[in-house]
């Protein structure tokens, strides 16, 4: 069975150094690299228009930060990595 890596992928200052890590043990181990955002429910809105567009933001910021993250490790790590799945819970 194969190893999976799994970053949590957020707002922290941490975040360059965990992808990273996480990326060159991925490597060295021959493993899957996973990276993770999650989405938090809008909670306390009265109106299911308001709500969407919150979950609709959020989302779009967790695209922006895998993005980012992979970007990052393509360059630092000269590594020709690549988006598998992209999932979507609602």
């Amino acid at each position: 069975m194969r190893k999976n890596y799994l970053v949590i992928i957020d707002e922290s200052d941490e975040l360059k150094n965990a992808i990273y890590f996480a990326a060159k043990r991925s490597a060295v181990n021959n493993a899957d690299l996973i990276m993770l955002y999650v989405v938090r429910p809008a909670v306390n809105t009265e109106w299911a228009s308001v709500s969407n567009l919150i979950e609709q933001e959020e989302t779009s910021e967790g695209k922006k930060l895998v993005d980012f993250g992979l970007l990052w490790l393509r360059k630092n790590l000269r590594s020709n990595l690549r988006l598998l799945l992209k999932w979507e819970i609602k």
